[in-house]
């Protein structure tokens, strides 16, 4: 069993690995020319990665087995079908925003959604296991973190206000979501003693309702670009379907051992390390950089390592 020290650092890689899936995302809506078109290939090569481990892991293939028996039994609630919308609308909001503020601002944005969320979820117990209230030092360390949210976003704040703002309500929602999905995860994992089987909820839910959106959209006569420009796709986009899996099942294991608050502060400062780098380095047409941002990810690196070691209490 890996420590608590370990489980944080991962949580660190995981918000890497988002900060560069909302680049690659963004990238890969604009080549097929829909936002939908992007999700469902994201989550159809989520799905395909999920199952093929399921396949050739024995406990994973037993799990995924039971998995059917507990939805008819009520074992697990029908919320778990909840899982796939609320992660589409995370992959919809990097693929209409991103490319317009930049991975950081959105990664910032997401965040605050994430802290709020997951912040709650802990301290009602809402989520699987231990229900974790928040010390005052630990509703300190959430306040700078989101000070270092506010302070990355002024500059922003002083080009486009209305733009941002509204920007921000769509992201943030998103990042509201994503916690609530990871402990609707976490739920399913501690009844299947797997996260396979949450991670196929997931994307099988997730799929089943991008296609009804789809489905409507044509009926409507607004066709989806779901296969329009599939030639200009670059090879390396489908990494943004293999991340998924990783960030479902990992956050899975982590959230029931660290809890959802901590796991999204770790998320906070990996996401901001990786998108501030994106940003530097492949910046899009959005971006601002300026001092705030480095200030931003410090306060919430600062805000990780407060809520470790003195942040909450059973």
């Amino acid at each position: 069993m890996l420590g608590r020290a370990a489980l944080i650092s991962m949580s660190l890689v995981i918000g890497t690995m988002l900060a560069a899936q909302a680049r690659i995302n963004s990238f890969l809506a604009a080549d097929l020319g829909d936002g939908y078109a992007a999700a469902l290939v994201v989550f159809s090569l989520g799905f395909a990665t999920t199952a093929s481990f399921s396949l050739v892991h024995p406990r994973a293939r037993a799990a995924v087995r039971r998995f059917p028996r507990q939805l008819r039994s009520g074992e697990i609630g029908w919320w778990i079908s909840l899982s796939g919308p609320m992660g589409i609308l995370a992959v919809l909001a990097q693929a209409a925003t991103v490319k317009v503020v930049g991975v950081a601002l959105f990664s910032l944005f997401f965040i605050f959604g994430q802290i709020v969320s997951s912040a709650s979820i802990d301290h009602f117990g809402w989520s699987p296991g231990r229900r974790l209230r928040l010390t005052p030092l630990g509703l300190a360390a959430v306040v700078l973190a989101l000070a270092g949210v506010g302070a990355a976003s002024l500059p922003r704040l002083g080009n486009s206000w209305a733009a941002t703002v509204l920007i921000f309500v769509v992201v943030f929602t998103a990042g509201v979501l994503m916690s609530g999905q990871m402990a609707l995860n976490g739920s399913v994992t501690a009844a299947t003693g797997r996260p396979e089987p949450a991670g196929l909820a997931t994307y099988v839910f997730g799929i089943a309702a991008l296609l009804a959106v789809t489905a409507a959209m044509q009926l409507a006569g607004h066709g989806t670009g779901v296969l329009v420009g599939l030639a200009e796709v670059k090879w390396w986009y489908p990494a943004a379907g293999l991340i998924g899996p990783v960030v479902v099942l990992l956050g899975a294991v982590i959230v029931r051992t660290v809890g959802a608050l901590l796991f999204s502060m770790g998320l906070v400062a990996g996401q901001l390390a990786g998108s501030m780098l994106l940003d530097v380095a492949w910046p899009s047409a959005g971006t601002i950089f300026s001092w705030a941002t480095p200030l931003g990810g410090l306060m919430a690196l600062a805000a990780l390592f407060v809520l470790q070691r003195w942040g909450h209490h059973r």
